[in-house]
């Protein structure tokens, strides 16, 4: 019953061929990051009013981000969902991608596969493939992002 005007899903496991499952009229414009396996997958939904446009995605099922317009202002939503294994590709990659896109408002948000702060959020160290690379902080650093639940509680 709960009115959202953005719905951000990851590891949704369904193939590029078969797109249509996700199209959901009641959630919104629907954008994906899909493969053509039934693994990964991505995908945010928009509500119309926010005249949501696709900025870029990746083939991997990894990442997406989209534009939407709040009032007059523009604001990016980035949706990931991070490798289990090694991130510092993935981190690249999608630093490469937010060098070329300029807003004032940004949200990175979905499944990191890790930890920011391991000692706040982790009771032991011993998951070293939960370490997140030195690439996400300067992405954090360089558009100023914050962790808005850590700010707020």
């Amino acid at each position: 019953k709960q009115k959202c005007d953005i719905v951000c899903l990851q590891e949704i496991h369904i193939k590029q061929e078969d797109y249509k499952l996700l199209i959901n009229k009641k959630l919104g414009q629907c954008f994906y990051s899909l493969t053509d396996k039934k693994k990964k997958g991505i995908v945010i939904y928009a509500k119309s009013n926010l005249e949501p446009k696709l900025v870029f995605k990746d083939k991997e099922g990894r990442y997406i981000a989209i534009e939407i317009l709040d009032g007059n202002e523009k604001s990016l939503i980035i949706a990931i969902y991070a490798p289990n294994g090694p991130k510092t590709n993935f981190f690249a990659d999608l630093q490469k991608e937010l060098v070329e896109v300029t807003y004032q408002n940004m949200i990175l948000l979905g499944d990191f596969n890790g930890v920011i702060n391991p000692s706040l959020d982790r009771t032991t160290k011993t998951d070293e493939h939960r370490k997140l690379p030195k690439v996400l902080f300067d992405i954090l650093q360089h558009h100023q992002l914050k962790d808005t639940w850590r700010e707020k509680y």
